[in-house]
């Protein structure tokens, strides 16, 4: 974190997509990407998962995200700076 200047951490242009995903479940977010602004420079995929988040099956059996959305994600928002998301 040190090597960004303090205000790299201000975002302006924030998108929250919602994407249900089920214990396990792999998210391919190429499927997604038509709901994003390209102007995007944070990223909150909400899963819903976080509804078991006091249970063991939120660390046992998190959902995950190919990797290949990184790729995907980077041509569709070349500004993006930062992703979250309901589940480790």
């Amino acid at each position: 974190m040190s090597d960004y200047q303090p205000d790299f951490w201000f975002f302006h242009n924030v998108c929250v997509l919602t994407v249900s995903a089920g214990p396990g479940e792999i998210i391919n977010l190429k499927l997604h990407l038509d709901k994003v602004p390209t102007e995007s420079d944070l990223l909150l995929l909400k899963t819903g998962f976080q509804k078991y988040r006091s249970e063991h099956i939120y660390w046992q059996q998190n959902p995950g995200i190919i990797p290949e959305s990184a790729v995907d994600l980077r041509e569709r928002c070349p500004h993006l700076k930062a992703m979250g998301m309901d589940f480790i």
